[in-house]
């Protein structure tokens, strides 16, 4: 069912998924019976911490705007948010970013020490395919084809080379080709898959699903842009950004065309305005 004709609200939109998505989660992770309660006390911790919530936020309004059941994309979205949440865990670790605060808090490893915190990530990897493998609202093809989009954007042609070009920018200056290729890895594989993966929750064709993989790169790369646009006064990191190659003026720009991209590519899908209002607000976000 559509929502009634009126602005989108998205931050009250992204709070009534984050609701749903987190009572999932809540499930997916609790500690059975025998299992090491540390671990998953671990795993709990970066998960259920907060956070935007805007891949799985995807995943449901894609299923949504091709008339899917909702319920049946929410273990899709568990999945990924699993996925990105062990990547947070170990790029934090002292060996790729060092980072000790993340959302205010202590990140995993200071928390938990540096062994848990590999552990938790690596579970947190393997619990996302099985989440969705199990997802029984879908039949056994869609929910394969999850697991392999998932894979797809979580391995070496995904997120961890993306994180293996960023670790070679630590000693030198990226290529403008080494950097958008990074981006496009690291950040805007997992949101280009949250997309994907409401299109097959909802049975979509394979059209459907590249114009929804397209969207996500585009807001993605939007998304670091704007990253790099908000962290330009306060990063002391000596790492290569898009500020590396752009003036701010030029990357405004930039992440303007990414935008109004990202718009005409799901206009004939987006009924009701909420994807298309959501590329605007990733544009104009202050944090």
């Amino acid at each position: 069912m559509n929502r009634p004709a009126q602005p989108a609200d998205i931050p009250a939109l992204i709070h009534e998924a984050t609701v749903k998505i987190d009572h999932a989660l809540d499930r997916y992770y609790t500690c059975p019976e025998g299992s090491p309660a540390e671990l998953y006390e671990a795993m709990r911790f970066s998960l259920l911490a907060g956070g935007k919530r805007i891949r799985p936020f995807l995943t449901l309004e894609f299923c949504r705007a091709h008339n899917g059941d909702e319920a049946a994309a929410v273990p899709f979205a568990c999945a990924i948010e699993s996925l990105h949440s062990y990547s947070l865990i170990h790029d934090d670790m002292p060996c790729l970013d060092g980072d000790v605060l993340r959302r205010g808090a202590p990140t995993n490893h200071v928390r938990f020490g540096e062994g848990t915190a590999m552990l938790a990530g690596d579970a947190m990897q393997a619990a996302a395919f099985g989440i969705a493998v199990g997802n029984d609202l879908v039949d056994s093809a869609a929910a394969i084809e999850a697991v392999r989009v998932l894979a797809s954007s979580a391995g070496p042609d995904g997120m961890v080379g993306g994180q293996m070009l960023d670790l070679i920018g630590e000693d030198r200056l990226l290529s403008l080709e080494e950097l958008l290729r990074m981006n496009m890895l690291k950040t805007c594989r997992f949101i280009s898959a949250a997309c994907e993966l409401g299109c097959i929750a909802a049975g979509g064709d394979i059209a459907a699903r590249r114009r929804a993989a397209e969207y996500g790169e585009s807001i993605g790369l939007c998304y670091q842009l704007t990253d790099d646009l908000l962290d330009a006064e306060t990063d002391k990191k000596e790492k290569t950004t898009f500020l590396s190659h752009y003036t701010e003026s030029e990357a405004r720009e930039y992440a303007v065309r990414l935008t109004r991209h990202a718009k005409e590519l799901i206009k004939d899908d987006d009924k009701d305005g909420v994807l298309a209002a959501l590329a605007e607000w990733l544009l104009t976000r202050k944090a």
